[in-house]
């Protein structure tokens, strides 16, 4: 579907980024049952809870990152994905 609408290089690029994402999600997403298992479903609430906040809080003002992109911080981000199924 894809090939339809976007050049083949880009077709292949994303096609490579999804791959990385799942792997990684793939990796992490068993650490994530284990902690919904574990944890007290009243602190995971506020948890989450405190988290969208911070979400929300950081979306109304504004806020962007400006840093570099390294591939450290892209798996670490992709990890969290995975832990949290964001």
């Amino acid at each position: 579907m894809a090939g339809q609408f976007l050049p083949p290089g880009q077709v292949v690029f994303l096609l490579a980024v999804s791959g990385v994402v799942s792997t990684a999600a793939l990796l992490t997403v068993p650490l994530g049952v284990w902690v919904l298992g574990l944890a007290d479903p009243v602190t995971l609430r506020w948890t989450v809870a405190a988290g969208a906040l911070s979400t929300l809080a950081a979306l109304m003002t504004g806020w962007r990152w400006h840093g570099r992109l390294t591939r450290a911080r892209g798996r670490s981000a992709a990890a969290r994905r995975g832990c949290w199924g964001a």
